[in-house]
């Protein structure tokens, strides 16, 4: 993952604790949660951070306007989607949204936009499925060669904060974040870049912290998060990367009105 402040904040500040109030029981309505709206032979599918439901997507949806076809939903136990009864992969949560698209009948003409964990599942899909997605928009994505990078420069920071994310989460978002880190752990510390027929927009914040509370946060983390996001678009023939200087991680939330614009142009360039 990114860090403990980047997981924590949007978990904490959104209503965050909230969240676990509204994990659905295994029992619960089967449907995921999700809103489909607008118009558009493209469909611009949402997918959120950790921690994160549809809901974060409001401001950034309210800047971009009626103008595109709009996917929005909860992975599994956020929101009111049905919890799973057990910690879910990459694999599996990149399934379950395979078989909502499949069955709203989204097959083609997909543009994926990501945030932070995100990031890194549509990052992931866009990989198994070049055929079905037209391209693909990353808001401070997390990669998943990130803690290899991290852990070769300062590996017992990356376990310190570990162990403090860990004591301070409810234990069913640990399991999913032990889950998660231990499928991170088992990557190459050399990033795979997308593919280059791919078009890529890439949003990174490149802010400084006077006072790290991760790793992620101090020079080498910022240095190797930047690193992670010129690495993924390395091959792209299309890609543009956007530094953001003056916003922190949660960059749709920040700057609606900028991301909005960027990626309104970038759907452009794509015709």
């Amino acid at each position: 993952m990114s860090s403990l402040k980047k997981l924590l904040v949007p978990i904490i500040t959104a209503g965050a604790w909230s969240l676990l109030s509204n994990i659905s029981p295994a029992s619960a309505q089967s449907q995921m949660d999700y809103v489909l709206q607008g118009e558009g032979e493209t469909t611009l599918v949402f997918e959120a951070g950790f921690g994160q439901d549809r809901s974060t997507w409001g401001p950034l949806l309210e800047a971009l306007g009626g103008d595109y076809a709009t996917l929005t939903y909860a992975r599994a136990g956020l929101g009111t989607s049905p919890a799973p009864d057990h910690p879910l992969t990459i694999d599996e949560h990149n399934g379950d949204l395979e078989t909502l698209l499949s069955d709203l009948g989204i097959t083609s003409d997909i543009i994926l936009v990501g945030h932070s964990y995100g990031g890194l599942l549509v990052t992931e899909f866009a990989r198994d499925h070049l055929d079905q997605v037209s391209a693909l928009i990353l808001i401070d994505p997390s990669v998943m060669e990130q803690r290899s990078m991290a852990k070769e420069v300062d590996a017992a920071r990356i376990a310190a904060d570990d162990e403090m994310l860990l004591s301070m989460i409810p234990p069913q978002m640990g399991r999913e974040y032990q889950t998660l880190v231990d499928q991170m752990d088992e990557a190459a510390a050399t990033v795979t870049p997308l593919p280059a027929e791919l078009p890529v927009l890439i949003f990174t914040s490149t802010a400084t912290y006077e006072e790290p509370f991760v790793f992620e946060e101090t020079d080498a983390g910022r240095v190797l998060w930047l690193q992670g996001h010129s690495d993924l678009i390395a091959q792209s023939r299309t890609a543009r990367h956007l530094r953001m200087p003056d916003v922190g991680h949660n960059i749709q939330l920040d700057a609606p009105e900028t991301v909005a614009h960027e990626i309104s142009d970038f759907i452009v360039s794509l015709n």
